[in-house]
C-alpha cells in the first residue's frame, strides 16, 4: 500500500529551492490515503497563505510530487499534478481495477469539491484524467487499456 507525506516549508525565496535559515524541509506523516495527506497539506497551506516563501506539497513513497500550491496551470487546488495519485487511490479502492467510469466516478465522489473550485481544470479534468492515466502507464504503474468509458484499467 503507497503511503503520502507532506512536506515543505518556509524557503529563501519564491524560486522554492533552498529551505529558510539553513532548516530542514518538515515532514509530515506518513498517511495512509492521498486524501488523508491532501486535508494536512490544505491544512500546513492555509496556515501560511499569507507568506509567499512557504510552500508545501504531497510526495508518495517515491518521492513524486502529487499536489502542490495552485498554480496559474492548475487554476487551484491540486489540479492536473493530483490525477495521478488519485487514479490509483481508485484502482486500489476498487481492488486494483475498474472501469474507466468508476474511476471517474470515485474522483468526483472524493474530489468533485476540488474540482468544482478549481477553475479552468472544471472543465478539463476527464480530459487530463486520461493523460494522467497515460502517464502512468507509460511509468509501469497501469496496464495498457483503452480509454472509453467501459474500458478496463488495473494497476500493475
Amino acid at each position: 500500500m503507497t503511503k503520502y507525506w507532506v512536506t515543505g516549508g518556509e524557503y529563501e525565496d519564491t524560486t522554492f529551492t533552498a529551505i529558510a535559515n539553513g532548516n530542514e524541509e518538515e515532514h509530515y506523516g506518513p498517511f495512509a490515503t492521498l486524501d488523508e495527506a491532501y486535508h494536512e497539506w490544505s491544512h500546513r497551506a492555509w496556515l501560511t497563505v499569507d507568506n509567499c516563501t512557504a510552500r508545501y506539497h504531497v510526495v508518495n513513497e517515491s518521492g513524486e510530487v502529487l499536489c502542490q500550491e495552485p498554480t496559474h496551470e492548475d487554476g487551484g487546488g491540486p489540479g492536473r499534478k493530483a490525477l495521478p495519485g488519485w487514479i490509483e487511490e481508485a484502482l486500489r479502492a476498487q481492488g486494483g481495477k475498474a472501469r474507466v467510469l468508476s474511476v471517474c466516478r470515485h474522483i468526483w465522489d472524493k474530489h468533485g469539491h476540488e474540482i468544482e473550485a478549481s477553475g479552468e481544470f472544471f472543465f478539463t479534468w476527464q480530459v487530463d484524467l486520461l493523460l494522467a492515466a497515460e502517464k502512468l502507464r507509460r511509468n509501469g504503474r497501469l496496464q495498457p487499456a483503452g480509454v472509453g468509458a467501459s474500458e478496463m484499467w488495473a494497476l500493475t
